[in-house]
């Protein structure tokens, strides 16, 4: 008899235990795909493994193609983006995410208890959730933006320097864009399926439940949504795109019809040149460079870029990039250039772009940049082509000459008096002078 209320004591103290693991919000990385990163307090890169729990001020930050999937538990879901950036708070059964940079999607399928808070935030904006689904953002002028699919959240517009605050509650099928301009100003819009991000169409369609919820909720279509998905998936254009900007000025030129440039010779001269600076209008997509000859590079970060080749095929034109399998196609609409994938960009001027994002080489112009250079002290030839590219070493790029000035795409090559050079990390007991965090050295000529 005393074996058995021990054991049904033992048992119940289990129940106890496991019961109070499930109700207790905590956040978790589930799962995550392609290249990311996380890093804790003091910038301390933490090792990366399924279901490990977010402490305080650890930070995720996901690359190109890449998401990350934080689990408050088994039916509250967050979903960090590519090319994003989230740092995690919690104080008791008080979570907070702070959207750093990019997107985010959130599904939260059970409401939170009294006692749990879930805040989303922005530099701008805080999203008080409990049980909805939506899509934080940032718009082409930085402004936050939050995509409401589902449910109600608390709003809250906020002007950190002056402390102004403005609140309200939005309802699903609503846009709201938090704008900070002498004061606090929360523009609400009423949106459809086509005013939805790429990303939050396929992944409201990527869940029959969601899908379901979203449709029942909002009044959208479930057919257009998944003719949406479909496109999305396939890379196929928008109905009713034209081949000319909204003003309708071609600004082509004449050297654009030479080099095998995609505003070619055979083009109609009506037609938009493609060649030139392109700022993308949310900051988690890259800037794109399109150069004369089919070459270019996509900007991720001052010091991260990557190189690409582009053809024409009729009014768009397709990318590919030198280390991804993945393509992108361009083409003009009535709001600008559209990339699929990435949607929207505005034509910047060279000024613009060189001079706030790229440190350009210096000294005079090489008689003869093509060719074969060798780093003796590694033994790894770099080779500079003739179309604009670089290969060999450890990565694909491109180089160009613009405006006088040589431009590589790794940052750790560089012209400089004449000579190629190439950029490393300081070995322990180096004293000696660095520039942009690197130790330089001459390759020499093959």
């Amino acid at each position: 008899m005393i074996i058995v209320v021990v054991l049904l004591s033992v048992s119940a103290l289990c129940m106890v235990i496991f019961s109070k693991r499930l109700s207790a919000t905590t956040m978790r990385l589930s799962r995550f795909e392609g290249s990311i990163t996380l890093t804790g307090k003091g910038g301390r890169e933490l090792e990366l493994h399924e279901d490990r729990r977010l402490l305080n001020g650890d930070i995720i930050d996901t690359g190109k193609e890449s998401k990350a999937w934080v689990l408050l538990d088994e039916d509250r879901m967050v979903t960090i983006m590519e090319r994003s950036s989230a740092e995690f708070y919690q104080s008791g059964k008080d979570l907070k995410l702070h959207l750093l940079d990019g997107s985010l999607f959130f599904n939260i399928e059970r409401s939170l208890e009294e006692d749990e808070s879930f805040n989303i935030e922005t530099s701008t904006m805080i999203i008080g959730i409990r049980g909805t689904s939506g899509y934080a953002d940032a718009d082409e002028k930085g402004n936050s933006v939050l995509y409401l699919t589902s449910g109600k959240v608390e709003l809250t517009g906020m002007d950190s320097d002056s402390g102004d605050e403005e609140k309200l509650r939005l309802s699903a099928g609503q846009k709201a864009t938090i704008i900070v301009d002498d004061g606090v100003e929360i523009l609400i819009e009423e949106i459809t399926e086509s005013d939805l991000p790429t990303d939050l169409v396929l992944e409201i369609c990527a869940d029959d439940d969601l899908l379901d919820e979203v449709t029942d909720e909002t009044g959208w279509n479930e057919g257009v949504l998944k003719d949406l998905e479909e496109k999305y998936l396939q890379g196929e254009e928008p109905e009713g795109v034209t081949d000319l900007p909204a003003d309708g000025i071609s600004d082509i030129t004449e050297d654009d019809m030479d080099n095998g440039d995609p505003a070619s010779s055979d083009a109609n001269p009506e037609e938009v040149s493609i060649v030139g600076t392109w700022k993308a209008r949310n900051s988690a997509w890259p800037d794109i460079v399109f150069f004369k000859g089919g070459r270019g590079y996509l900007r991720y970060a001052p010091n991260s870029v990557e190189g690409f080749s582009y053809v024409k095929n009729g009014s768009s034109w397709t990318i590919y990039p030198d280390n991804s399998q993945s393509t992108y196609n361009c083409f003009f609409d009535t709001d600008g250039l559209y990339v699929t994938g990435w949607q929207y960009y505005d034509r910047l001027s060279d000024d613009d772009y060189y001079g706030e994002y790229l440190t350009l080489t210096e000294g005079p112009l090489p008689e003869d940049i093509i060719g074969e250079w060798y780093d003796p002290g590694s033994h790894i030839s770099f080779y500079f082509n003739a179309d604009g590219t670089v290969t060999g070493g450890f990565e694909n790029g491109t180089w160009s000459i613009v405006d006088g000035n040589v431009i590589i795409s790794q940052d750790y090559l560089r012209y400089k008096d004449g000579k190629i050079q190439r950029g490393g990390y300081p070995a322990g007991n180096y004293s000696g002078p660095l520039e942009d965090g690197y130790v330089w050295w001459d390759l020499e000529r093959a």
